[in-house]
């Protein structure tokens, strides 16, 4: 079942239905979408584009219809094909008109359609039609600047090259111009963001980092630095343009290797002061539950037991934190009653040694029994 093309006037009388202006062979689909095209033939009068996206197998069809001031007149209709489509791919599918895209005077169309085998697999394309203002000496809806043979309705506008400096397949989109023959180094295909670079085109690939938008997505992936140390976390980012100069972003130069990406002050490098729990230096050691002293003891636990993280002998009296019952405890301290000192010396209490004296006096004194 095919679709059909209507026009209905307006007029003082209301408006007027008559036969269809035409009618397409095929599946559903044919006559839509609709736009305006604007004047394309500098007569005066507006001109019609039409979309038929399911004819011929689904390869597709635009149809421009020529604005007329007799009504009863045959319209002109113009068939905007393409010798490179195939089944599928949708000539038609999106269409617009109306605009003067290349300033000169005349109203130009433009025809989008969902494949393009020549570029890549489920690839589009949008294939530009400019107004001719009259200069179309054979008719065929191509402008007599861009047709290759005026004189020749078959032959039409040929194609629309883009200089490829770099050779990546990809032309500047800036360099685009209507060609009738193969040139060496020219492309059927633009959108190159850096004609002067192979490394950059579209569905390139993206190298985080480095500066460059190798899929010419507008876009870059950075590495991560919240901090702002010069180190950065090893994260990813996608950043809004194609620098990684904004905040939080580094170029892959920049070191991956800190170990805290919201403190500046550790880093590699950094200063890492004994005894604060904090590995500065993002070796592995100086943290809270880390034995920087050696004594067995982490620092987390001799903040605890008020010993000195970075002194296995707090105290100095030879023994170990971690063995000494009283790590905090001189060496020279008074021992409690009752017991010898460290050194093995009588207790340092004046009245008891004095009470000893006085009792080996008295049993020198003592008479010996016979």
């Amino acid at each position: 079942m095919g679709g059909a093309l209507w026009l209905v006037y307006g007029g003082s009388a209301g408006p007027s239905l008559g036969a269809p202006v035409a009618a397409g062979p095929g599946p559903r689909g044919w006559a839509r979408p609709l736009a305006a095209a604007g004047d394309l033939d500098g007569d005066g009068l507006d001109d019609l584009l039409v979309g038929a996206p399911a004819t011929a197998a689904g390869a597709g069809l635009g149809l421009l219809w020529m604005g007329a001031a007799d009504r009863d007149a045959t319209p002109a209709l113009l068939a905007l094909s393409a010798a490179d489509l195939d089944p599928g791919d949708g000539q038609g599918i999106a269409l617009a008109g109306g605009s003067d895209l290349d300033g000169d005077g005349h109203a130009d169309i433009v025809l989008g359609r969902y494949g393009d085998d020549a570029r890549a697999a489920q690839a589009g394309a949008v294939a530009w039609y400019r107004g001719c203002g009259g200069e179309d000496a054979d008719a065929d809806g191509v402008c007599a600047d861009a047709d290759c043979d005026d004189a020749d309705p078959a032959v039409g506008a040929g194609w629309l090259g883009y200089r490829d400096s770099d050779g990546d397949g990809f032309g500047d989109p800036a360099t685009a111009t209507p060609l009738c023959a193969a040139v060496p180094g020219w492309v059927d295909v633009g959108g190159d963001c850096d004609d002067s670079d192979a490394a950059a085109a579209p569905g390139g690939e993206e190298r985080p980092g480095d500066g460059v938008d190798g899929d010419c997505d507008g876009r870059e992936w950075c590495a991560v630095d919240r901090d702002g140390d010069g180190h950065s976390s090893g994260e990813r980012i996608e950043s809004a343009d194609t620098d990684c100069d904004d905040p939080y972003e580094a170029y892959l130069d920049q070191p991956e290797d800190d170990c805290d990406d919201l403190d500046p002050a550790i880093h590699p490098g950094a200063p890492d002061l004994c005894g604060d729990g904090v590995d500065s230096d993002c070796d592995g050691a100086g943290g809270a539950e880390d034995d920087e002293d050696g004594d067995g003891l982490p620092t987390q636990q001799e903040w605890a037991r008020g010993t000195d993280p970075c002194n296995p002998d707090s105290d100095g009296d030879g023994v170990n934190d971690l063995r000494d019952p009283q790590p905090l405890s001189p060496p020279d301290s008074a021992t409690e009653p009752g017991e010898t000192g460290r050194c093995g010396h009588l207790p340092r209490r004046p009245a008891a040694a004095l009470w000893l004296l006085l009792l080996a006096g008295v049993f020198a004194r003592s008479p010996r029994r016979r």
